[in-house]
């Protein structure tokens, strides 16, 4: 090849800049093409090389200068270490976190300790940790299920079961048993709102 850009894609929206040379025109022709009156600047492969750190060095002829081109910063990492929760990146806003929904989510939840980091000290009380289990355990059922009658069911009754968890989590705040902060902590973990959609 001896004419050619040099472009850069982004990873996270799949946008494709042209970092140096000239793009094909949209009629089809090229910019560069040697029969060109006054070419534009166009970037020859013999006219590219690296320094001694790695950044790529470009000899533009027509001015008489050398660019360096700095490479991109990487993508950041929107890695929340959460296995419940599916990360991504919005060209926007930044990180997105989206946790789990249907079975999956409960399935990931109930692969965790019921008791969040914010319940230092406080034992989650004993009927939330068997509703708790129970919704595991028809979790487990609604999986191998599927979307038959009998995954439904699994799935209707397991819902139940959170949202009583979830009751029994307010009450045992509202009655000062638990710290608002872990309360809160353990219906983040029970997912109930998120969950609440169908399966």
């Amino acid at each position: 090849m001896s004419l050619g850009v040099i472009r850069k894609v982004a990873a996270s929206s799949g946008t494709i800049a042209t970092l140096a040379g000239q793009p094909t025109n949209p009629d089809g022709s090229d910019p560069c093409c040697d029969g060109c009156f006054d070419p534009p600047e166009c970037v020859r492969a013999f006219d590219l090389t690296t320094d001694p750190s790695d950044r790529l060095v470009i000899a533009d002829r027509d001015k008489r200068v050398v660019d360096r081109l700095r490479p991109s910063d990487p993508p950041p990492s929107c890695d929340d270490g959460d296995a419940c929760t599916t990360d991504t990146v919005d060209p926007s806003t930044g990180c997105v976190h989206t946790p789990l929904g249907g079975v999956a989510g409960v399935t990931c939840s109930c692969a965790q300790p019921l008791a969040p980091a914010a319940c230092s000290g406080e034992p989650v009380p004993p009927i939330v940790g068997r509703l708790f289990d129970r919704a595991c355990h028809k979790a487990q059922l609604a999986a191998k299920a599927g979307q038959s009658r009998r995954g439904q069911r699994a799935w209707r009754h397991l819902l139940r079961d959170l949202h009583r968890a979830a009751r029994r989590t307010g009450r045992a705040a509202h009655r000062r048993q638990l710290s608002a902060d872990c309360a809160q902590a353990i219906l983040q973990h029970l997912g109930v709102p998120r969950l609440s959609a169908a399966q």
